[in-house]
């Protein structure tokens, strides 16, 4: 398994806020730096990611883990995951990140805590080992995110009809291209400029006739 060369060392708080780790400086790299944490070895095995994609600030992981010749993975990790014919398993990892005031700071959590942030895109969902416990942690975990991934998703010039009016500007809606902006509507009732909640999203459905609600 091809592991990445290390990155040049970046300063570390001492301190600790919550699971939280601060770094003096951002990393240019962010994405290369969680890379870097996500890569090590142990005397019995190695664990390198296979792709880390972001959404917004929150950094998704495949993570594999290999054992050694001769050696395995620990228990836990065996009576979790379905083990591959060479001994070894891919989880998930959620990175929590903020940048405030020119510091990087980040929190990691495994897919077996399920986390909160659950928008793991498809490609990191599918490198994932299979969970020998379809009602664990982690199983629900993967299965929010499959549900973000196939939310409803208009394109510019399609209209909308939200489940329950809202005030002033109805039920009917389409979507518009506003200069840089993304996710704007036009409202057909009264033709104002909005944005639309992921709830109200959730319940839309895609409309063909015109007539305005």
């Amino acid at each position: 398994m091809d592991i990445p060369s290390p990155l040049p060392p970046t300063p570390i708080r001492k301190e600790h806020m919550m699971g939280w780790t601060t770094l003096y400086d951002r990393p240019d790299d962010p994405k290369a730096y969680l890379a870097r944490n996500l890569t090590w070895e142990t005397e019995n095995f190695y664990a390198a990611p296979l792709a880390i994609r972001n959404v917004g600030s929150t950094y998704y992981a495949a993570t594999k883990m290999q054992p050694k010749p001769d050696k395995k993975l620990s228990n836990s990790m065996k009576s979790n995951y379905v083990l591959a014919s060479d001994g070894s398993v891919v989880f998930a990892v959620v990175y929590l990140t903020s940048v405030k005031n020119g510091e990087f700071s980040y929190k990691d959590m495994t897919e077996d805590m399920g986390p909160n942030e659950s928008k793991a895109p498809p490609l990191i969902l599918n490198l994932l080992s299979p969970l020998t416990d379809p009602l664990c942690y982690a199983a629900e975990w993967r299965a929010r995110c499959r549900v973000y991934s196939k939310r409803f998703r208009p394109k510019t010039g399609d209209n909308i009809r939200i489940k329950e009016a809202w005030e002033p500007y109805g039920r009917d809606f389409e979507k518009v291209k506003y200069y840089r902006s993304r996710g704007v509507y036009r409202s057909h009732k009264n033709q104002q400029l909005v944005r639309l909640s992921s709830h109200q999203l959730a319940e839309a459905t895609l409309i063909k006739d015109m007539n305005p609600r």
